[in-house]
């Protein structure tokens, strides 16, 4: 079984069963940046990287405790 993970500055999260519980966790935690403004520090008018979603095979996810 496959487990799919985004990632972010805040950390790892996941993992997820499939590719569009991940997707839509993501685009929850994307609403959730924007609506308290939160750009990641790319407002900077630098370049910002693309957000993508790919499955991870071989992922440790480290629990925070």
């Amino acid at each position: 079984m496959i487990e799919w993970f985004f990632s972010a500055r805040e950390g790892n999260f996941g993992p997820f069963d499939s590719k569009e519980i991940a997707t839509k966790e993501l685009q929850a935690f994307i609403n959730l940046c924007i609506k308290n403004g939160d750009d990641g520090g790319r407002g900077g008018g630098g370049k910002s990287k693309k957000l993508s979603l790919e499955p991870v095979h071989d992922f440790v996810f480290k629990r925070r405790e």
